[in-house]
This record gives structure tokens, C-alpha cells and sequence, in this order.
């Protein structure tokens, strides 16, 4: 299946705002719309099509948890009319709300509404230890969407009708990814996975499958540990290792060795969310 996120979101990855570029949004005259990480700017886009400017704030390459935003990112939030929250990563839990009263005319919504958290395994700069990876189940990503077109709904009522004929076609593709997930791992349900960054909490939970984090709390694993970690894939016959673009690729090289999994390189935060849903599920029947 092809992605249906195939129209470009934003080549460098989120738009450094500098005078020279500020000044030229104001002169299109369309509202900016902030996100925190590409794939919740690509389910904008597609949502908003081009009456908007999608802005995001994370770049790419950089894992959300060594990202702290520039002076020139926090100015721009100045033009921001909406932000959509994850509610999950530290700077949006910290400097973005500390700085909204600076900004009364940046609305920021919450589209996490009707997901049932996952915390435990992360350290993203929230005490809580939320998950953010809501985006890597489609399930998930269905909430997410609808809470997106919930909003832009509210604020932008004259836009209804494109909103909704977006939101009809992101739906029903959306859901037929999700149908392809679920046909796809019915038969390797219960099956365990190694994964060095735990990104795929919310995949693993709605598709049964077991998910094994080698980082623990945003740390490299204590020798100890790795050791109980590998004996528990040998032992388990575990086939299977994840680990994110924005890692160190080669340490998990060392453990596959030792395990004799596969190791996948994936990118959660890629903004071709289809391709990056296939590519994870596909590895697990190929």
C-alpha cells in the first residue's frame, strides 16, 4: 500500500523562523499551526491542506527527549494561533506552558483526549514517564486525528467543508492501515521484540505483541542488565530487534550478534506514517 501522507510536509524538517521568514508568513496571510513532532504535522496538512502553515518544532534526526527549543522557535510561537500537544513531551509540559500567558492568542489543545497513557519506560522530561509514541499505533493515530479535526473545527468553522472531506479520506485510510496491522500480526500474536528506545508501546499494546526495551529511563543498560537481557532472547528464541534512526545504530549490531536477531533501523518520527506502520509490521511476518 502506498503512503497517503505522499504530499511533502516540510523538507528540512520544521521551519526556523527568522525575520526574513516571518515576515514572509505574514504576508500569505494564512494562520500557523504549531505541532511538537512531524508525524502530528503531516496529520495536520493533510487535514488542513494548504489554507494553513504547519509548523513544527522538533527537528528531524534529533529524538524528542535532547530537544530544547531555540530562542528564535520560542519567538515564533508569538504567531502561533493553535498548538497541538501531545501533553507527554517535557517541553511541552514545561517551557510551552510557562510561556502561554506570554502568548494569549496561541490556543493549546490537547489531542490526547480518549488515549489511555502508557508511562513507565521513558524519560522524555515529564515526571510522569508518559509514552509520546501515541502516533506508532493506528489506533491511536485515529484518536489523535479526530481530536485535530475536533479543534480546527472550532476555530475555523469557515473551513468546514474542506476539513471534513479531508478528514473523510485521512479515515478511511487510516483505518485501512490499521486493518492491515491487524491481519498482518494475527499470527505472531504474543510474540516478543527487542527494541533499544521503547517506541512502539502503543503498537505493542494494541496488537498483542511484547515489547523489550534495551534503554531503560532514557539510559544505556547497566552491564547486568544486558546480560539477563540477552540470556532472556536466547532463551526465548527472540528474532527480532528494533532500533530508531536517531541512535546508535551500531550498539544494537553488538546485541544482535549476541542474540542473533534482525535488527530494523525505523524512524518514528518520519513524516511518511504509512510507510514507517508497514515497514514495523512487515518485519515481523517477513
Amino acid at each position: 500500500m502506498k503512503s497517503f501522507f505522499t504530499r511533502s510536509l516540510l523538507v528540512s524538517a520544521f521551519f526556523f523562523v527568522t525575520g526574513c521568514a516571518g515576515s514572509d508568513r505574514e504576508q500569505s496571510g494564512k494562520h500557523i499551526i504549531t505541532t511538537t513532532v512531524l508525524p502530528l504535522a503531516e496529520f495536520i496538512s493533510e487535514l488542513t491542506g494548504d489554507n494553513f502553515i504547519i509548523n513544527t518544532m522538533v527537528p528531524d534526526g534529533m529524538p524528542p527527549s535532547a530537544y530544547e527549543p531555540t530562542a528564535e522557535q520560542l519567538k515564533s510561537l508569538g504567531k502561533t494561533k493553535l498548538y497541538f500537544s501531545l501533553e507527554a513531551l517535557g517541553f511541552e509540559l514545561t517551557i510551552l506552558r510557562n510561556i502561554s500567558s506570554d502568548y494569549p492568542e496561541m490556543k493549546i489543545i490537547n489531542i490526547t483526549q480518549g488515549i489511555t497513557p502508557i508511562s513507565g519506560g521513558h524519560k522524555h522530561g515529564n515526571e510522569q514517564g508518559i509514552d509520546p509514541h501515541m502516533w506508532m499505533s493506528p489506533k491511536q493515530s485515529i484518536i489523535l486525528v479526530k481530536n485535530i479535526y475536533a479543534a480546527l473545527l472550532k476555530y475555523y468553522p469557515e473551513n468546514k467543508e474542506e476539513f471534513l472531506a479531508n478528514f473523510i479520506q485521512i479515515m478511511k485510510k487510516m483505518e485501512e492501515v490499521d486493518q492491515y496491522v491487524q491481519n498482518a500480526i494475527e499470527p505472531v500474536k504474543g510474540n516478543s521484540f527487542l527494541i533499544y528506545h521503547p517506541a512502539l508501546s502503543y503498537y505493542a499494546r494494541d496488537y498483542d505483541l511484547v515489547q523489550i526495551p534495551i534503554e531503560i529511563q532514557g539510559k544505556d543498560p547497566s552491564p547486568d542488565y544486558l546480560n539477563a537481557l540477552i540470556g532472556q532472547a536466547k532463551q526465548n528464541q527472540i528474532q527480532l530487534m528494533f532500533i530508531q534512526r536517531q541512535f546508535d545504530v551500531n550498539f544494537a549490531h553488538i546485541i544482535a550478534e549476541e542474540t542473533g536477531s534482525r535488527v530494523i533501523v525505523f524512524d518514528p518520527l518520519s513524516s511518511a506514517w504509512s510507510e514507517t506502520i508497514h515497514q514495523v509490521t512487515d518485519a515481523f511476518i517477513n
